[in-house]
């Protein structure tokens, strides 16, 4: 069974980022999507694949 919801260590991990650029951000409403669990804050796989999937960039030749 894969992991549903990610903490922001391992998703800054995941991206190679520190934990701050993940909170700044959230405070800009910038980056994949997260929920908020009382003050726990969590990221869902399928948002995360999402994001990643908006950055793509393709290019031409």
């Amino acid at each position: 069974m894969s992991k549903l919801f990610f903490t922001e260590e391992e998703v800054a991990r995941r991206y190679g980022l520190k934990v701050q650029t993940l909170r700044n951000w959230r405070f800009k409403g910038c980056g994949p999507a997260y929920r908020k669990f009382n003050s726990a804050v969590r990221y869902y796989e399928a948002d995360l694949e999402a994001y990643e999937n908006s950055c793509m960039v393709q290019t031409e030749g």
